[in-house]
Order: structure tokens, then C-alpha cells, then sequence
């Protein structure tokens, strides 16, 4: 069972590997979300910047929404890089579960 696992993530990476090499050589930047940029490179053949802002993801039921919405709030008004504020994805709310009674 495991080596099955490691066989289907090997596989999930070559192709990854193959749409970045693609990418790259087509000259086209190529970004993956959570992980970082790749950027084509006549010196280097690429050149990688990772992501490094964090990442938070907030939970919560109904009703925490007030709650949550002002985390949500200072948490947006906080972020920033290098001087220039950065704006987080507002989290879906319609996308709710029914609370237990």
C-alpha cells in the first residue's frame, strides 16, 4: 500500500516538474501557490523564489462569525511587505455547515 503512495507522488511530481520545465523553457513564469515563483534564467536555467509570507487559515462555526470577521480584520490590516499592505482571500462564507443542536 505504501509503495503505491510513493509511486502515485512520484509520478505527481515528474509532472509538475515537466509543466515547470515546459513553463520555463517556453520563457514564462511560472508560479505555484503556497510553494514560490520560478523565473527563466539565461545564467542559471531558472532561478526559484520561494513563498514566504504565511499562510493562516481560519475555522469556525456560525456563530463565531463576528468573532472570526474581526481576526479576519486585524489580521488583513497587519500584513504587509516591504511597506506595501498585502490583502489575504477573503474566506467564502457561503460555503457554510449546519451547526449541531
Amino acid at each position: 500500500m505504501e509503495s503505491a503512495a510513493v509511486a502515485e507522488c512520484s509520478e505527481a511530481t515528474r509532472q509538475v516538474a515537466q509543466v515547470v520545465t515546459r513553463g520555463l523553457a517556453a520563457g514564462r513564469i511560472v508560479e505555484i501557490d503556497g510553494l514560490g515563483t520560478f523565473y527563466p534564467d539565461v545564467r542559471l536555467g531558472f532561478r526559484f523564489e520561494p513563498q514566504t509570507l504565511p499562510q493562516i487559515f481560519l475555522a469556525y462555526v456560525k456563530e463565531d462569525e463576528p468573532d472570526v470577521s474581526r481576526l479576519y480584520a486585524a489580521l488583513e490590516a497587519s500584513v504587509s511587505v516591504d511597506g506595501c499592505p498585502q490583502t489575504p482571500a477573503r474566506p467564502e462564507l457561503a460555503a457554510r455547515h449546519p451547526t449541531s443542536d
